[in-house]
Order: structure tokens, then sequence, then C-alpha cells
């Protein structure tokens, strides 16, 4: 397995974030202060079902090794050494650690938005109906 998708499965998003990020509980998710730029309302999202985090802001989005990634300023590959160190999460020996980002940060922003998207695209095929 996969070294990224082990850390991924053996941890929660909230409890990463939240060590960088003060949430608070909103429905099923997580509300904040985005940490990669300067806001005064919240419109940082961390989706514990599904294990990713948003912002509306400046539109960064990912899981938790992009975010530890991006916080740290390190590799994907650090970030998810440094989370499974962290957690204590027991990965391969270091050459078979393989780390697919491309193709689960793409499955990670599709299940966001493509809702987001269908939902415009029937509002727009009903105002045209309308004209």
């Amino acid at each position: 397995m996969k070294a990224d998708l082990i850390v991924l499965e053996n941890t929660k998003i909230e409890n990463i974030v939240g060590e960088f990020v003060t949430l608070k509980k909103r429905g099923m998710n997580y509300l904040g202060l985005c940490p990669f730029h300067k806001e005064k309302t919240p419109s940082f999202v961390v989706s514990p079902s599904k294990q990713i985090f948003k912002c509306f802001g400046c539109g960064k989005t990912g899981n938790s090794i992009s975010f530890i990634s991006e916080i740290k300023k390190i590799s994907y590959i650090n970030a998810t050494k440094y989370i499974s160190e962290t957690y204590d999460i027991k990965l391969p020996n270091e050459h078979e650690i393989n780390v697919d980002k491309e193709s689960y940060l793409e499955d990670s922003v599709l299940s966001v938005t493509k809702p987001i998207i269908d939902g415009f695209k029937s509002h727009i095929d009903t105002v045209k109906s309308l004209m």
C-alpha cells in the first residue's frame, strides 16, 4: 500500500489541522480562519467525512498531507513522513514508499467541486427554461 494512503487512513484531518488552526464545529464540518492568507471572517472548512480542507477565501484545498506540506513548507513526501512520525504510523521501508499525490488531490477536489458545479448547471438550466 502507498505510504500516503496509509497515513490518510490512520489519521483524522481535523486533529492534524487543529494543531495549527483553531477550529469550531459547524454541523458536520469544522470552520476556522485560513492559515494561508489574512482574513477576519472564517472561510476555512475542514470536512472529516471527506478528509479534506477547503478555503473559500483563497481557494486552497487538499488533504492532511498537503496541509502539512504547505504549512511547514516541506515536500509532500516529507509531510507524509512527518505525519507518520508524529502519529506513530508504521510505513513501508524507505524503498517501498510510493506517493500518488496527483490522483489523490484530483479525487479530493472533484469530490468537493462536482456537486457545486452540478448545482450551478442545474440552476442555469432552470433560468434558461424560464427565459
